[in-house]
């Protein structure tokens, strides 16, 4: 075949948009600008035009999406699946003028059948509320520890025939259970009938029996996981708790079969410290726990460790000092937590457990100078969805292609695994960096690699984007001067846009102690070659610039000194080559 003939425009247009699909929507707008062939091709092909409406709507594409799944239970439903990129950029359109407006298409009330705690959460597929003590027998004294017996937990449909369609099959599910128990056949009626007994919804309940919930964190797509901090009496101790960790699989409730110990155990506490404020975060194998009591000045049970929740091992054997709750994950590896007392965003990395290296606080991001006449009283953050772990992250693009394209309807199962050494370079444990990034802090990712875990809703085609979610920080002023009010603030900020910063600054210092590295290379080596021509006795007119001196190079590590010998000898040996010409100019050549 002529040479002339291999030109990437001359390709049949199937084979062309299949490879454009392999692109970020940034470097496909870059093609789009190239040439009058392209950007008519790119503007009038639905599966790119998903590809760009798909950033502009901060969502991935799920590869776990499957048209033919079970929660699909109605053949009507579906025949409604998205299977194209036509349906799916429909889809798409449709949701985000309905989110624009806020008009949403329909609508259903659900009863709570119990009374709620203080203790909530919302995913992009499920509803979280905790349940007072007492509350399912009538019973809300509780007594003793208070907080939440059970989370109760309500799945949401993506569609309206979804809900239909799963309430039909939970109402005949309940139908016939009823009907076996009276020990009748419900389409007979009479007085034993139970088809009106259908319910408007169904909650789901998760706990343990004797244990007090405190809070929760969840990583469904990720891990099907559901952690709640939970309080169990001291045998034989009066108002004494032991705080814990109890790791569940949501799907079950019952304990995670990953978790090498399902119950991690925090540490002892008694009523007279009131009520632990929490906050929690799980992703990857990391799960970040804070525990204050807030009733008690600085009090010493106030920790914030970092947990390797399938090890059941502490990341953090000091925990780390703090004076208020919050925190939010950049990425697996690094951490932001809002520092009242030092008004600031302190960034930290974590080490993957493999490195046996401490969690180091890298950066700490000031807040502007606030006014003398009042004091952060409270700060807080929070930032829905978390990121994905390396280990769970999709890398398939044939799939993601055919995800994109509508030509494959089963989910997608490859994942990476973190490498277990780290690249020259780099920090410990966060993987390859890119040029123009911090070495350290990881990189971006474009669709090809999704955040979507493998637990993904497989009824969903569409995820939300971690890295472009909101981060929300809250503080509150409390006035020091009389006659001043109180004053809060909120402020968010792109997970993005933070983690960009914060490459940033941490790109500047570790370029500059990577300049103070050389710097003290240089002046060793050149004290070395002082030192031999001293030894030698070749005179002391040898131009050699040395910056310190000898004191200034005895910290400079044992390992290095160990071949200090096998240098001078080196040098001793380059010296003898050159002892019959101009000195000067031979140490300047290898000095």
């Amino acid at each position: 075949m002529p040479s002339s003939s291999l030109h990437l425009l001359t390709l049949p247009l199937e084979i062309l948009i299949t490879i454009l699909t392999y692109l970020p929507s940034s470097s496909l707008y870059q093609c789009l600008l190239t040439c009058s062939h392209l950007h008519t091709l790119i503007l009038s092909s639905t599966p790119l035009l998903l590809i760009f409406e798909c950033s502009l709507a901060d969502v991935e594409f799920n590869p776990s999406y499957n048209p033919n799944s079970s929660y699909q239970c109605n053949p009507s439903h579906n025949s409604n699946a998205l299977r194209g990129s036509q349906e799916k950029l429909k889809y798409l359109r449709e949701r985000e003028k309905a989110w624009r407006e806020f008009t949403p298409k329909w609508k259903k009330k659900v009863k709570v059948e119990h009374r709620p705690t203080g203790i909530y959460d919302l995913t992009p597929n499920v509803y979280f509320l905790g349940r007072q003590v007492g509350s399912n027998n009538g019973d809300f004294g509780g007594g003793g520890d208070s907080g939440s017996d059970a989370i109760m937990c309500l799945t949401f449909p993506e569609r309206k025939e979804e809900l239909e369609a799963e309430l039909a099959t939970e109402a005949e599910v309940e139908v016939e259970a009823e009907a076996d128990r009276l020990g009748c056949d419900e389409k007979e009626g009479g007085d034993n009938d139970v088809k009106g007994k259908r319910k408007a919804g169904q909650w789901k309940e998760i706990g343990l029996e004797g244990k007090r919930i405190k809070d929760f964190g969840t990583a469904l797509e990720e891990h099907d996981l559901i952690a709640l901090v939970v309080s169990e009496p001291i045998e034989n101790q009066t108002d004494s708790y032991m705080l814990q960790i109890a790791l569940l699989r949501y799907s079950t409730g019952k304990y995670h079969d990953e978790a090498k110990s399902p119950i991690i155990p925090i540490h002892e506490y008694s009523l007279s410290q009131g009520p632990p404020s929490v906050s929690i975060e799980i992703v990857g194998e990391n799960l970040g726990l804070i525990v204050m009591y807030p009733h008690i000045w600085e009090d010493d049970d106030d920790i914030f460790v970092i947990y390797d929740w399938k090890l059941g091992t502490t990341k953090t054997p000091t925990p780390i000092d703090i004076t208020n709750i919050g925190l939010c994950f950049l990425t697996e590896t690094l951490l932001v937590h809002p520092n009242r007392r030092d008004e600031s965003l302190d960034i930290y990395h974590i080490p993957y457990s493999f490195e046996n290296q401490p969690v180091t606080l890298v950066l700490q991001l000031c807040f502007p100078t606030i006014s003398r006449d009042y004091l952060i009283s409270t700060l807080s953050c929070r930032g829905e969805p978390n990121p994905i772990g390396d280990s769970s992250l999709t890398t398939d693009l044939a799939g993601l292609s055919s995800c994109i394209t509508g030509t494959t309807s089963s989910p997608i199962s490859t994942t990476s695994t973190p490498s277990s050494s780290s690249t020259p370079g780099t920090a410990p444990g966060i993987g390859t960096s890119t040029p123009g990034t911090a070495p350290g802090i990881g990189t971006s990712t474009s669709h090809t690699t999704t955040g979507t875990g493998k637990y993904a809703h497989p009824s969903r085609p569409f995820t939300s984007s971690p890295s472009t979610a909101l981060i929300i920080f809250q503080m509150d002023l409390h006035p020091q001067t009389d006659g001043l009010t109180p004053q809060s603030f909120e402020f968010v900020i792109h997970r993005n846009t933070l983690l960009g910063e914060v490459r940033k600054y941490v790109k500047e210092r570790e370029d500059e102690e990577a300049r103070r590295k050389e710097n003290r290379r240089r002046r060793k080596e050149k004290w070395r070659v002082t030192e031999v021509v001293e030894e030698e006795g070749l005179g002391g007119d040898v131009d050699v610039d040395v910056e310190g001196d000898k004191d200034g190079m005895d910290g400079m590590g044992e390992a290095e000194n160990n071949n200090e010998e096998s240098e001078r000898r080196s040098i001793r040996e380059r010296l003898k080559e050159v002892q019959n010409e101009y000195v000067p100019e031979a140490f300047v050549s290898f000095g």
